[in-house]
């Protein structure tokens, strides 16, 4: 019996058998995606096919998907599903990413056909060196999108319309969040209570936080607002939020977190606070490029024996157009459009006076045990959860009705005029004029400054120094000028406990002087409480100038109960204030209405003031 051949009819059966089944091994299953095919590249990141040609090919695939973009320093590509779409970074500051390769491999994949038997095409994912070709190469930075803004709400641009999700190219803004229908604010009663004047989700909402005043209440509707106008403040900047309470557990972390909802559809990732400014940078560079949200929450910001808060860091980004943070670990930048909303909770607690400028204060405030306080039942954070399309379609809503009103600016002042003018005319269009009305007594709350300065206005009283003048006194006239230079203010300063530590550092008169000098100057005008021997009143730093141009510095008093007879003027004043006056009871002036004569210390002599320092024999004037 003669066996088969390789050219016999049964063999020619079994070959195109094992091709068949071969071809129903690759055919598509179920499912499965019909991508694009790269040719020309090998998994060794060889071409094959001339580079370029190979590049612009990918090139296309990734424009029509309109799915990869670039965003700040990074190129980013867009993952999720319709209800959980988000970002996802593929290169960062010419880096790639772990991983870029397989997220591209979602968009097309590379096929080549090897030098074997039986010439089957071999499928892979991009290779990682031809990714970082691709993604580095000019001509792809060029012509892929460039996103200026990213969301996860909707917001409106720059002419004030509502954009809703997806990719907008004309104002740059890439929306992932849901469609939201505005709903027109009610008649408006002037003088209602301020929750009835609030939309109906909105009331609900914020009604049960111990909001200190009125005008909190209305800052942290602004803090909404701002949300949905972010593209009006990218560049002009808007304000940190200064979320303070004046006892724990009052449910500042809470509205942190329901602002954190409402803005991005999920429980921000709260920061805890250090005073350590690199590690906190570190912080907030991780939990930016781990996150969606679009939220900076700062929780419990608290400095040990009574510092004050102060981040370098904070401060520098909060209200700049661009945020540039270190990424832990790389030499290499994070680097996004500031599009975010900055809060800082604390509790009673002190900050620089820079951070304080740049702050919207909303407070809190309840008297007794914070563990009486009752939500009856109701959570803030999971009914904003649930409520999140209908709150935010209120607050479009009054943007809307200002906008048909003809977009009057807002009157209130603040160092961020822009985002005043808007948020302010915003909520006095829809009957909330209360918008930062506590602004100056916050900062005064708020800033650590001010307790310096109320020190040296009080230690002027005290001790009699010549740089007080009461307002309501006679001034002094003639060519008699009212105040001290900085040079003579350094005792002044020491009994005031205020640049203690920097007068020691600064070397010789002039670099003390320079020190008094910088310190006074950027806080002339400034007001502040005071209060000495149990009367209280309010001081303002003056500056005059002097002979030859210098400048002169001195408080202005306006006591709270004025005193109309001599008598009790001397009465009631300081014992430590009568010797230090320099002045006779015969000489017609009142206690502290201004400097007495005086020598100045270049003329070669001490000073005529009579007031001393507390070392014995030490006349030199303040």
């Amino acid at each position: 019996m003669t066996r088969s051949t390789g050219n016999s009819r049964g063999a020619d059966l079994v070959e195109r058998l094992r091709r068949g089944r071969q071809q129903a091994e690759r055919a598509a299953r179920s499912g499965a995606r019909h991508l694009p095919k790269i040719h020309g590249l090998t998994p060794s990141n060889q071409f094959f096919y001339p580079m370029e040609n190979v590049l612009a090919e990918t090139r296309e695939i990734l424009i029509e998907s309109e799915r990869v973009f670039c965003y700040g320093n990074m190129v980013m590509m867009e993952c999720g599903g319709d209800d959980d779409k988000h970002l996802v970074s593929l290169m960062t500051d010419q880096r790639i990413e772990a991983g870029a390769s397989g997220l591209l491999s979602n968009l097309l994949l590379c096929e080549s056909t090897p030098n074997s038997d039986d010439g089957q095409p071999v499928q892979f994912a991009p290779p990682k060196g031809f990714v970082e070709i691709l993604l580095t190469s000019e001509p792809t930075i060029q012509s892929l999108p460039m996103v200026d803004l990213y969301v996860t709400r909707p917001v409106f641009d720059d002419e004030f319309n509502l954009l809703g999700p997806g990719w907008h190219p004309d104002s740059g803004v890439l929306v992932h969040g849901p469609q939201v229908d505005p709903v027109l604010p009610a008649t408006i009663t002037d003088g209602a209570p301020v929750l009835e004047r609030l939309p109906r989700h909105l009331r609900r909402l914020l009604s049960d936080f111990c909001f200190k005043t009125v005008a909190d209440l209305v800052n942290a509707l602004a803090v909404l607002l701002t949300a949905l106008l972010i593209t009006k403040f990218v560049m002009k900047g808007k304000p940190i939020v200064l979320l303070d309470g004046n006892q724990p557990s009052l449910g500042k972390t809470l509205l942190a977190v329901v602002i954190g909802i409402i803005l991005d559809g999920m429980i921000p990732k709260l920061i805890r606070y250090t005073p350590d400014d690199q590690e906190l940078a570190k912080t907030i560079c991780s939990t930016l490029r781990s996150n969606k949200q679009n939220v900076v929450a700062v929780d419990n910001a608290k400095a040990r024996n009574g510092a004050t808060i102060s981040s370098p860091t904070i401060e520098s980004n909060s209200t700049a157009p661009q945020v540039s943070l270190r990424i832990l670990g790389r030499s290499m930048n994070y680097t996004r459009p500031n599009d975010l909303i900055w809060i800082l909770t604390m509790n009673s607690t002190r900050a620089c006076a820079d951070m304080v400028s740049r702050g919207v204060p909303v407070q809190f405030h309840f008297e007794g045990d914070p563990r009486t306080r009752d939500f009856a039942d109701r959570d803030p954070a999971a009914y904003a959860m649930q409520h999140r399309t209908e709150i935010l379609g209120e607050l479009a809503g009054m943007v809307i009705h200002w906008n048909q009103r003809g977009r009057p600016p807002g009157t209130a002042r603040h160092r961020c005029v822009a985002w005043a003018q808007v948020i302010g005319g915003i909520l006095q269009a829809n009957g909330f004029p209360e918008f930062l009305q506590n602004l100056d007594e916050a900062a005064a709350e708020f800033n650590s400054d001010l307790d310096e300065l109320a020190a040296l206005a009080e230690a002027a009283v005290l001790r009699g120094s010549p740089i007080v003048i009461v307002s309501d006194r006679q001034q002094p006239g003639g060519d008699s000028e009212p105040g001290l230079s900085a040079r003579e203010l350094e005792l002044l300063f020491r009994a005031a406990k205020v640049l203690v530590d920097r007068l020691d550092a600064a070397k010789g008169r002039s670099g003390k002087s320079t020190v008094i000098g910088n310190y006074l100057s950027a806080h002339i005008g400034r007001e502040m409480r005071i209060e000495v021997n149990g009367r209280s009143g309010r001081a303002k730093l003056c500056m005059v100038r002097g002979r030859s141009n210098t400048k002169q510095y001195y408080f202005e008093i306006r006591w709270d109960d004025r005193m109309n007879s001599r008598t009790d003027q001397l009465r009631d004043a300081p014992a430590t204030l009568l010797p230090a006056m320099g002045r006779t009871a015969s000489d017609g002036n009142t206690i502290g209405t201004g400097p007495p004569e005086r020598s100045v210390a270049s003329e070669g002599g001490p000073a005529a003031s009579g007031v001393t320092s507390d070392e014995p024999g030490n006349t030199e004037a303040w």
